[in-house]
């Protein structure tokens, strides 16, 4: 009985350890002029240094991904200390569609950010900004 309660204690433990590590983040934002709508998603909650996130962008009136290639531009921004980042993040196409993979995501420090992404389909320009919160 002992081993059985040593086992369900172990078993317990490693369930509610890697729960708690592989919770995703997710930030959602609708773009400036409404065109778009966009998920920012980390593998778990962003920390200071370089981070990595999947962006899915959607036409925001029929929910749908967008199937075309886009120019965009990631901007990280905290706000509270007006500055930017050390590093350009490098954005690629994803495997999906309306999915880009954003590497070299930079947190200098702890707190607020938001990541400014300006997407550019020809002329035209829409920015979504994703309001991200930092660890440590």
């Amino acid at each position: 009985m002992c081993r059985f309660k040593v086992l369900f204690i172990f078993l317990f433990g490693i369930l509610a350890l890697s729960s708690t590590s592989t919770a995703e983040y997710i930030a959602k934002s609708i773009s400036e002029y409404k065109v778009y709508t966009g998920r920012l998603v980390f593998a778990s909650k962003p920390k200071v240094g370089k981070n990595s996130a999947l962006l899915y962008i959607f036409y925001t009136k029929s929910n749908n991904p967008i199937n075309k290639k886009l120019n965009l531009e990631v901007v990280p921004w905290m706000t509270e200390h007006e500055h930017g980042s050390t590093e350009i993040p490098k954005v690629s196409l994803g495997m999906k569609a309306g999915e880009y993979k954003i590497t070299s995501l930079t947190f200098t420090m702890p707190g607020k950010w938001q990541i400014y992404v300006k997407v550019k389909d020809n002329n035209f320009e829409d920015t979504l900004v994703f309001d991200v919160n930092v660890a440590k």
